[in-house]
């Protein structure tokens, strides 16, 4: 059919000298697909080429670009044998073909035959299943014309990241270009291409003194073999946030300040008590730990924050004289009794003068 129309264009010619171009195995009565495209490639139709599996819509978009193609069917609902037919045309409801069938073979069961014939796309939907191979087709450029193959787009958009950060995307190792995260990217590529599409997997957000916010991308790259329709690709982000938590204290060796992840516990601590230095510390005078202030509010020396903001804690002393007092009284009584001695003493001079 194919050839008859490209070589033979204003008589095709019969069936069995197409079958002799098209090598038909002449015992077994088979046409191959793996021989198919071999005459149309020695006619000088160098891009005839095998599509499959091969969609509905491919098909037609094939045959508006200017393409004949031929495509191997059951031959009717029964699924006895593969036949092969030539796409012609389409409308919505399905395609029609150039069907050759010799009346010695019969009728087809519920569809018919010939050229021009109408196949539906739930009838095509069930015969173009071929065991062998499925939605298998062969696409021959139209009257000498070389066109190209169908482009597919990839639509890539992004979500979890704000609209005034831009991500830099990589197409197979390349930078192609910095894209606002509002703005949806149209790539287009011939059917068949291999494409890796890459962003950058940390973004940097807002930075100051108390908040670090970065967007991270849990996956950063899409790799597609062989494009074969159109596509969205996604670039998911989530938001990670890290918080300074301060802590300060005049005594006690404080711990724990530092950068946190949002959601993480801090480990905070001071060292209690504190000896005194100088005479004091004879006298056993401490400075002790009394309570956090600031964001938390707890006596206890150490202790666990919750990071989900931005934390200042301040640790409170007060000073601890409770082993001073038995020292200072075992001091002052001696010299309380004895200035008492000393007193009752010159009072009774006194008397005696």
């Amino acid at each position: 059919m194919a050839l008859g129309y490209l070589l033979y264009p204003s008589k095709p010619p019969p069936q069995d000298v197409i079958a002799v171009h098209l090598k038909t195995d002449e015992v077994e009565k088979v046409t191959r697909t793996s021989t198919m495209a071999i005459p149309f490639k020695e006619r000088g139709f160098d891009k005839t080429r095998e599509d499959v599996p091969m969609t509905l819509d491919e098909l037609k978009e094939y045959n508006s670009q200017g393409f004949l193609t031929i495509i191997l069917i059951y031959s009717d609902i029964t699924h006895k044998f593969g036949h092969f037919v030539l796409v012609i045309g389409y409308n919505s409801t399905g395609i029609f073909v150039h069907d050759p069938w010799p009346p010695e073979w019969g009728s087809p069961e519920k569809r018919k035959s010939g050229p021009n014939t109408y196949i539906s796309s739930e009838m095509l939907s069930d015969l173009w299943n071929y065991r062998i191979a499925y939605h298998w087709g062969l696409i021959i450029p139209y009257k000498g014309t070389q066109a190209a193959p169908p482009k597919y787009a990839c639509e890539i958009d992004f979500k979890g990241i704000p609209a005034d950060v831009k991500v830099t995307l990589y197409v197979n190792g390349s930078t192609v270009e910095k894209v606002p995260t509002t703005t949806t990217r149209m790539l287009e590529y011939d059917k068949g291409t291999n494409v890796n599409i890459t962003v950058d997997p940390n973004i940097t957000g807002m930075w100051n003194d108390t908040v670090h916010t970065n967007y991270y991308c849990e996956r950063p790259s899409f790799s597609i073999d062989s494009l074969k329709a159109n596509m969205t690709i996604q670039f998911s982000y989530v938001i990670r946030k890290e918080y300074l938590l301060k802590v300060s204290s005049e005594l006690g060796n404080p711990k724990g300040s530092g950068w946190y992840k949002e959601g993480d516990t801090a480990d905070i601590s001071v060292d209690t008590p504190i000896q005194e230095a100088g005479l004091l510390e004879s006298l056993g005078v401490k400075q002790r730990f009394s309570y956090w202030t600031g964001n938390i509010e707890t006596d206890a020396a150490k202790t666990t924050v919750f990071m989900n903001s931005p934390k200042t804690i301040n640790a409170v002393w007060v000073t601890d004289y409770t082993q001073a007092y038995p020292i200072l009284l075992i001091i002052v009584t001696p010299m309380v009794f004895l200035m008492m001695f000393l007193v009752f003493r010159s009072r009774r001079k006194t008397q005696q003068n």
